[in-house]
């Protein structure tokens, strides 16, 4: 997908993250190990072992990270989000 000549016209502007800050690679080797895997299009015997063993499984985190392939994706969740939180609005220009 990503080696795709259309893929760059309609996501032009990409980024790679390289540095772990949630995950330790200690911790989570499997984890990390899947993400890595699907981030180059692939899914070994190992990836999808590991994401099927998760499939379906109840999750009791209402704080757990949910991944977006575009930031279009992530507006709404992010909009009902802001909107609960109490508190003047803060704004940081970078």
């Amino acid at each position: 997908m990503y080696e795709s000549p259309i893929y760059h016209q309609l996501l032009p502007h990409t980024v790679r993250l390289t540095r772990l800050h949630r995950q330790s690679a200690e911790r989570n080797k499997l984890f990390v190990a899947a993400l890595d895997d699907l981030y180059l299009g692939q899914c070994t015997t190992a990836t999808a072992d590991f994401m099927l063993n998760r499939l379906n499984r109840p999750v009791h985190n209402p704080l757990l990270t949910h991944l977006y392939l575009t930031n279009i994706e992530a507006d709404a969740p992010n909009a009902q989000e802001l909107h609960l939180m109490e508190g003047p609005r803060v704004e940081f220009v970078a």
